[in-house]
């Protein structure tokens, strides 16, 4: 029953004969606004990959570090 009044309202209901001129300024404002966004997304995924690899290089150093006092460690305790 919801169908057909939806489809007989959507039949005989008066559709203006002009564009909403607010209506089409919210929707380029909506579109702008998407365009920048996408343009935006993809410098900002090249920054985040760069930090990530900085960090890789930073925890991979401190590793290293930490496994040379480790083995330093051990050597002094075989050596006591």
């Amino acid at each position: 029953m919801l169908d057909l009044r939806l489809s007989r309202d959507l039949q005989h209901g008066s559709q203006p004969a002009e564009p909403s001129v607010a209506a089409m300024a919210e929707m380029e404002a909506g579109f702008d606004e998407s365009v920048q966004y996408m343009a935006a997304l993809d410098s900002e995924y090249c920054r985040v990959l760069q930090s990530m690899q900085k960090l890789e290089r930073i925890a991979a150093s401190e590793s290293d570090i930490l496994s040379n006092v480790l083995k330093s460690a051990k050597e002094c305790s075989h050596s006591t």
